[in-house]
């Protein structure tokens, strides 16, 4: 049996992945150990999975309560300086520390967790890179976007002048700063550090469905699509599972199902008025509701009838009884809601949002919202098309197709091939 290192950093949507793999391997008779931040230990132990620390819980909330986090222009400048570049050095501590301690036979990365890679190339440590959503394999022929400006269906010129800019922008931010810190550890500097991350792997897995984004050209040779990989709990965070069925009970023999809003786990410590928002408009549309608020001083204070506000509720649990889901765009929002089969209205924010949201749009299941525009009527306006006859059909039809998807499993496939263990 392999023993297996995971390093990974960031939300809730970048571990749970990564949990859920984790928990497949463990399945299997694999021993494995996860390099993440402490906030995440209590949800990683309950798994059985070995827990080792890197960095503090103060380094995690100080970027997820930044308010720039959710401004598009700045929110990838705060990441990349606060949240990527300062877990190096911990992270190649952390990862030095595994293998001397637990010798790992591979490495599976976050493609952002920097440092894991450099430690595991000096040790001659195969490894695992993965991706959570489409735009990081910087394929010429997938015109991603990641600001709400950019065309959707641009030209190939300008794809490739996107790619051409991205990637000075990349060399500016990374390079610089990140070889000092190289350079410091005794490690050779580099050039387009942030793109090595994705490219110099032994196999590099993208953890999104088929359905969502399948193999294209221009795919990096050693990749392979395997599927979301979920993990739907919050150990300690759970609202009452009783509360949460009985109000979906109620709405069931009402013969009206809710319109469910969430803001992930990160965007939520920003909502700026988002769910008083939805109570409004689902109000003036005579609708019932439940809001995950992520935490409930985030709550309306007055919520109408027939609204019902929670702090955190797995997906798997909510979804399915959704008339429509409302959220922000997050890959693994996203993918839940795919799988749930119901048609969403995407609020994107920042980030990779953009593009996921246009993703879910093109395969028919969803109306993309923007914030700078957001107001009540246009909510209302956007959830009347959203559960349409159009957009409901496609969602049940991307539903079905996704459910013979087996992203952990394929995931711990290929991980045992790179170890040996297969």
């Amino acid at each position: 049996m392999a023993r297996v290192l995971i390093t990974t950093l960031g939300s809730s949507g970048d571990i749970h992945p990564f949990i859920a793999i984790g928990a497949e391997l463990l399945s299997r008779g694999h021993s494995v150990e996860m390099l993440v931040n402490p906030y995440y230990r209590e949800r990683i132990v309950a798994e059985g999975l070995g827990f080792r620390a890197m960095g503090t819980r103060d380094d995690l909330l100080r970027v997820l309560h930044h308010p720039d986090l959710v401004k598009e222009g700045r929110s990838p400048r705060l990441i990349i300086k606060e949240m990527i570049s300062g877990s190096v050095e911990p992270t190649i501590r952390g990862v030095e520390d595994s293998i001397r301690e637990f010798k790992p036979d591979c490495i599976v990365r976050h493609h952002i967790s920097l440092g894991s890679r450099w430690v595991a190339e000096r040790h001659g440590i195969p490894t695992a890179a993965c991706t959570l959503a489409p735009l990081f394999w910087f394929n010429l022929t997938d015109p991603a976007i990641n600001r709400s400006s950019q065309i959707e269906n641009a030209p190939p010129w300008l794809i490739r002048f996107r790619l051409w800019l991205g990637k000075i922008i990349l060399r500016q931010v990374f390079d610089a700063p990140l070889n000092k810190v190289r350079r410091k550890l005794g490690f050779a500097p580099e050039r387009d550090i942030f793109r090595r991350e994705v490219e110099s792997c032994t196999r590099l897995l993208g953890l999104w469905s088929p359905t969502f984004r399948g193999p294209l050209d221009g795919d990096p040779a050693h990749a392979r699509i395997c599927g979301f990989c979920t993990f739907d709990r919050s150990h300690g965070q759970e609202s009452n599972p009783r509360e949460v069925s009985e109000f979906l009970d109620d709405c069931e023999r009402a013969g009206q199902r809710p319109i469910v809003f969430t803001l992930g786990t990160s965007v939520v410590h920003h909502h700026n008025g988002f769910y008083e928002l939805a109570c409004r408009a689902v109000e003036g549309m005579k609708r019932r509701a439940l809001l995950l608020v992520g935490d409930m001083q985030y709550a309306p204070r007055k919520l109408p009838s027939g609204v019902a506000a929670f702090a955190y509720a797995p997906y798997r649990t909510v979804f399915p009884h959704a008339a429509a889901i409302v959220h922000h765009g997050g890959v693994g929002t996203t993918g839940a809601a795919l799988a749930s089969g119901k048609p969403t209205v995407i609020v994107p924010f920042a980030n990779d949002e953009f593009d996921n949201a246009r993703r879910a749009k093109k395969l028919g299941t969803s109306v993309t919202l923007a914030v700078k525009r957001l107001n009540e009527q246009r909510m209302r306006e956007a959830l009347s098309v959203a559960t349409s006859q159009g957009h409901a059909k496609a969602a049940a039809e991307v539903a079905e197709r996704m459910r013979a998807d087996h992203g952990a499993r394929l995931a711990a496939d290929e991980i045992e091939q790179i170890c040996g263990a297969g």
